[in-house]
């Protein structure tokens, strides 16, 4: 090992380099064995300077590895992409994501951004409430998470069932016809 290595951190798809020598890996394997490495010159390292060292790689380890994980969304459970609901009930749709960092959430049905004006529509942390449900209310529900990193999409097929367990495709059911 060279006696003016430059001392430098690379994180996430690099290596970690300590005094520019050699990988995170190899520095986790040889920290740990060798006390004085004849090789530095007049760089000895002590059994106390050796205890901080690996105090400093612990810390280190727990930034890098935390950075590393930071990527797009992704679905956390899975869920019915199918769901039912009658006719005058509530309804919520699940939207189990995470992502580092915090994705952002954004309900569309049948292509419609779904926003505040919805009255009977509440966007939650984790999902989709649809009050009172109504036979419009049938149709391709999706939840996009986007963050920096990408995003992700969690579908569903809302079908609304009448009184008597018929199937209400969009329009009213007339049982008095």
């Amino acid at each position: 090992m060279p006696s003016a290595c430059a001392p430098t951190v690379q994180a996430c798809g690099g290596s970690v380099m300590i005094w520019g020598c050699f990988s995170w890996s190899e520095a986790a394997t040889r920290l740990t064995s060798f006390i004085q490495y004849s090789e530095l010159g007049s760089m000895r390292l002590s059994l106390v300077s050796m205890g901080i060292l690996k105090i400093v790689l612990f810390i280190l380890e727990a930034v890098l590895l935390t950075d590393c994980a930071r990527g797009p969304p992704r679905v956390a459970e899975k869920v019915a992409h199918r769901q039912t609901a009658r006719l005058g009930s509530a309804i919520k749709l699940p939207c189990p994501v995470e992502g580092d960092p915090p994705p952002l959430i954004m309900w569309t049905k049948d292509g419609r951004n779904i926003h505040s004006g919805w009255i009977r529509f509440r966007i939650l942390r984790m999902g989709l409430k649809i009050k009172e449900v109504e036979a419009d209310d049938t149709g391709t529900y999706i939840c996009k998470a986007t963050n920096g990193f990408g995003s992700v999409n969690v579908n569903y097929t809302l079908i609304v069932i009448g009184p008597s367990d018929e199937i209400i495709a969009g329009y009213k059911m007339c049982h008095t016809c």
